[in-house]
């Protein structure tokens, strides 16, 4: 922790600089040890992960990380959390030492008021108390929240901190020994810590400024320049290490320079994601980067300015920037709740401001001491005795911080690191894991977490996993199948080829995908690890059991949620009951921001919430009632338990908390899409939610569940002649044409509303008319579709219903049929022109396609799919100017539509105009959805184009 200029003559003072660093090594490494995390915590989970071959996607991020982690691979599997969380814990403490010499590093001579009291060589401090500052740097940032979680626990996020210090060791190592050798160390590390730590990039136009405000223009005579570019250079080559491993995998989406682009891409993305968190970078910039300022620059004796009043002035104005800085980095790292909700916000820790902002508050104090402890060598008037009293008071509360600062924040963070090394992701993995009975089993979740959980339990408890784990939104890759072949062999088969002998185009198939889960539940029982929904639930049923649910192959005709026995109700009530202890426990532990204990409160809340719900269908209201309202203890936002509870009360002729429900709606009515709420919030069990969740569920094909929401609501809205179309609606989509034709047969006879309106009638009749169609039986189709032209004749829609029906089936021309049937009544319809050009087109009339296209564009030139029809014609008759006009005004108002591309690609290459050509197809590989046909005949064509 010396310069080679101490070692030869020693500067005064030297205990801060060459002592103190290694006690505060010592110290923070004794810290760290006593209170290291045992296990994992939610942060350190994919560090874990990844050590012990639980991430299955090739690497492509963190390199550094990565080998530093390496050999922890070589451990037993119940060493590797603990291994990690030392590795933190070392590099927090080298960091805490690289701080304490950092801060006696810095120049104390940047002001005129430290110019004359502090004279030694470089400026740095030398009075008998210059230890405080580094020490009180030293205290301050190791019990500093962040940087004390994530120093005891293997987030990764040490090391990418420890070289941030060593690059700010460098410069200050350099300004005092003038030794090229620390600049070249610096740009070496600079470029291996870009390769695994975005912000390095975002660092590294103040690492230029700074190197050439030390070197000026010798940086360009000396040679220097090439050494440093040739070091930083050197130390990005870590860049390389993921490209060379992809070497080894045959896949066309892993290999070099693929891998390369996604390591930069993806920090490219961070750099701009976060720059985009203005609130937090604004309150960033002004606590740690703003006050540098002060630091770096020498501020010259005066301004030009000889009046005394003004330099008087200045000189006020400079104290009280100090002082008032310094009030600020020790409020900053104590975080009040306001600036608490912005670090929130911001959704991460951004350690190097920390360490910045450590590293200001040791200048300032180092300031407050110097400038108010130690009275000038030669002062024109000597300060009276209130003036004495203020400056010493000063400094005195500069010394007092020193105990009373740490003090404070350990009193204050010390619950939050106790809660984190609580037991309760250890507590919970091992509840999920009671929650299955069977030794061996199919564990499925949408989050990998809850995989990485059981796993990390069991290797805890020194026992082998004997589940099978999936994450199931991998279950589309082929890579991921490959890793579960190799994992799981004998049990896992590999991927079949398709009849040409090319591998199954990604993504797979959803269906694919459940036969392969029926093929599994044919040899091991299936489990969710958490609620959920998805195509999985069109073939099996969720049943409850503990914090899983148990999935179960469906009937064929099941529409509606299944229903518990005896037995497994009583299992279920059993276990509940046997962690209520657990649960009263937890929800005390809620008062505290922590996020493991937040995790595992929200997933029990879900998991609770599941088990409410199910009670619920069962009829068991009041203890549904008692689930929803534990739920609410655990998670307060949890709008899923609220509208259960609401609709629950209703059910029992309680009052309804309508103020409760008024807020569950609103607080639903902020996330963008249904995906997301039914990720945290599902299921729901109120009538008017499940209504709107079966319409989600059919317009995406997920018809059992869809039903099963539509089934369950029925009986609460019996008047609603939607929820009666969509039922049949989903049981036309699902191939239940008999159901369909009865329902339309009930309308036919209860008649009313539902039947005499002419626009719910034609409802019924299209769904009766599909049904017949799907039912083969055409001759029924066509008299139903007939018989409501003829009593109707003069009225569009029956027509455009017709039309309709026609089109589903392929009868194109029978829909046209109908079509010119409906312009002779609305000869200016522009949907009717639009489907009259399309059905042409299938027709391939192209010509005659034309005609109606054109006119709907006359009306109205904005028409997107009218224009994109017409230049699709234009193309296909031949006429390529024609259709390139259409093309281009397509590509100005959707620049990211494929299509555009590829006929302006296919206009490209049929005039022989090459480089235009291989411009617009690279256009549409770029946009294209991956794994359609026509992509494939693009990529041969490109091959050719380029001669390859």
């Amino acid at each position: 922790m010396t310069t080679d200029t101490e070692q030869w003559a020693p500067l005064p003072g030297a205990f801060a600089r060459r002592v103190l660093p290694w006690l505060a090594l010592a110290g923070g490494l004794a810290l760290y040890l006593v209170t290291l995390n045992p296990w994992v915590t939610l942060e350190s989970l994919q560090q874990w992960a990844r050590v012990a071959g639980w991430v299955w996607q090739p690497p492509v991020v963190e390199p550094l990380t990565y080998l530093v982690h390496y050999p922890v691979r070589w451990l037993p599997a119940h060493w590797q959390p603990l291994a990690l969380n030392l590795v933190a814990a070392t590099c927090a403490a080298l960091t805490l030492a690289l701080l304490a010499r950092s801060v006696a590093l810095l120049p104390q001579d940047r002001t005129k008021d430290q110019r004359v009291r502090e004279d030694g060589d470089f400026g740095l401090l030398t009075i008998r108390l210059n230890w405080i500052p580094p020490l009180l740097a030293v205290l301050v940032c190791a019990v500093q929240e962040d940087f004390w979680r994530h120093a005891v626990s293997g987030t990764g996020e040490m090391l990418n901190l420890l070289l941030f210090a060593y690059v700010i060791r460098c410069l200050l190592e350099y300004r005092v020994s003038e030794r090229d050798s620390w600049l070249i160390r610096l740009a070496f590390v600079y470029g291996l810590a870009t390769t695994t730590n975005w912000a390095m990039i975002g660092f590294f136009p103040l690492a230029v400024i700074a190197v050439v405000a030390l070197k000026r223009m010798e940086l360009f005579h000396s040679g220097l320049f090439l050494k440093l570019l040739g070091a930083g250079l050197a130390g990005l080559m870590l860049y390389l290490l993921f490209p060379l491993l992809a070497l080894r995998y045959d896949h066309e989406s892993v290999n070099f320079w693929l891998v390369l682009k996604t390591n930069l891409l993806l920090q490219k993305q961070s750099l701009f994601f976060y720059g985009y968190r203005m609130p937090f970078i604004i309150l960033a910039v002004s606590c740690a980067l703003l006050p540098l300022v002060l630091v770096c620059i020498r501020w010259p004796a005066s301004f030009g300015d000889v009046n005394p009043l003004s330099q008087m002035l200045v000189q006020f104005l400079f104290r009280v920037a100090h002082v008032g800085f310094f009030v600020v980095g020790l409020v900053v790292f104590w975080r009040p709740p306001f600036l608490e909700a912005q670090i929130q916000a911001a959704g991460l820790s951004f350690l190097s401001l920390h360490y910045l902002g450590a590293l200001c508050l040791g200048y300032f104090a180092g300031y407050l001491l110097l400038v108010f402890g130690v009275p000038p060598a030669k002062a024109w008037r000597a300060p009276g005795p209130l003036l004495k009293i203020l400056n010493y008071t000063l400094a005195g509360a500069v010394c007092l911080c020193l105990v009373a600062a740490p003090a404070a924040l350990i009193i204050k963070n010390w619950p939050r690191l106790k809660a984190l090394n609580s037991p309760w992701l250890a507590r919970f993995a091992e509840r999920l894991l009671q929650s299955i009975p069977e030794e061996q089993a199919v564990l499925l979740s949408d989050h990998p977490a809850h995989l990485w959980l059981v796993a990390a339990w069991k290797a805890r408890q020194q026992q082998p996993f004997q589940h099978v784990g999936l994450h199931t939104q991998s279950l589309t890759s082929r890579l991921y199948h490959e890793y579960l072949r190799r994992r799981y062999p004998g049990f896992w088969p590999a991927l079949p080829a398709m009849k040409d002998g090319r591998p199954m185009p990604e993504p797979l198939p959803p269906l694919f995908i459940l036969q392969r889960l029926v093929e599994a539940q044919s040899q091991r029982p299936l489990y969710y690890l958490h609620p959920s929904f998805g195509y999985y639930f069109e073939v099996f049923h969720a049943y409850p059991s503990g914090l899983a649910l148990a999935l179960k192959r469906a009937g064929a005709q099941d529409y509606q949620f299944p229903q518990l026995s005896t037995a497994e109700v009583q299992r279920n009530l059993l276990f509940w009951t046997r962690i209520a202890p657990d649960l009263q426990q937890l929800t005390a532990q809620l008062k505290l921001p922590v996020s493991d204990v937040g995790f595992v409160a929200r997933s029990v809340g879900q998991d609770l919430n599941q088990w409410g719900v199910a009670l619920q269908r069962q009829g068991r209201l009041t203890e549904a009632a008692a689930a929803f309202q534990q739920v609410l203890q655990l998670h307060s936002n949890h709008f899923g338990a609220q509208i259960n509870l609401a609709f629950n009360q209703q059910l029992r002729q309680a009052p309804v908390n309508s103020n409760m429900l008024a807020r569950a709606n609103r607080m639903l009515g902020q996330f963008e899409n249904y995906e997301t709420i039914l990720s945290f919030f599902h299921p729901f069990d109120d009538p008017g939610y499940l209504s709107v969740l079966g319409r989600l569920f059919s317009q995406n094909g997920l018809n059992r569940q869809a039903l099963q929401c539509f089934y369950r609501a029925r009986p609460y809205r019996t008047n609603d002649l939607e929820l009666d179309y969509w039922i049949a609606q989903t049981h036309l989509q699902a191939g239940h044409f008999d159901q369909v034709l009865a329902m339309a047969n009930q309308a036919r006879r209860q008649g009313g509303v539902a039947w005499d309106n002419l626009t719910n009638r034609m409802e019924w009749v299209r769904l009766q008319a599909l049904a017949y169609y799907g039912l083969t039986n055409a001759a029924a189709a066509e008299q139903v579709l007939q018989g409501a032209l003829a009593a109707a004749p003069n009225q569009p829609l029956p027509l455009a219903v017709a039309t309709q029906v026609y089109l589903a089936r392929g009868l194109v021309t029978n829909a046209l049929a109908m079509l010119e049937r409906h312009l002779r009544l609305e000869p200016d319809n522009p949907m009717v022109l639009l489907n009259q050009g399309v059905v042409l087109m299938q027709m391939q009339r192209y010509q005659e396609a034309m005609a109606p296209l054109t006119k709907v564009l006359e009306k109205d030139p904005k028409q997107t799919s009218a224009r994109l029809n017409r230049a699709i014609a234009q193309l296909l008759s031949n006429q390529l100017e024609g259709a390139r006009r259409d093309y281009e005004v397509l590509r100005q108002s959707h620049p990211n539509y494929f299509a555009v591309y590829y006929g302006l690609g296919e206009i490209a290459w049929r005039q022989g105009q090459k480089k235009a050509a291989i411009a617009h197809y690279e256009n549409y590989l770029k946009h294209a959805p991956k794994g359609i046909q026509e992509r494939q005949m693009i990529e041969e064509r490109l091959k050719q184009l380029k001669g390859k």
